[in-house]
């Protein structure tokens, strides 16, 4: 049977993004729960590219805090 890593569940997709390329036990841990969300498609969209005002200044995510 498979463990999840509750710790992991509750943190922001872009807390996890940021941590992806470690080489250590959190960079896996982070990997596995990157691929855990994507199965069961879930996001809390704070990774999410919002694209680019008409002056090329990125625009802003509601969802980050």
């Amino acid at each position: 049977m498979k463990q999840i890593d509750l710790e992991m569940m509750g943190k922001q997709d872009i807390w996890l993004w940021d941590r992806k390329d470690e080489q250590n036990p959190v960079g896996k841990a982070v990997r596995k729960e990157i691929q855990r969300r994507k199965m069961v498609g879930y996001t809390d969209g704070t990774a999410i590219n919002r694209g680019f005002n008409a002056d090329g200044t990125p625009k802003a995510n509601p969802f980050a805090k």
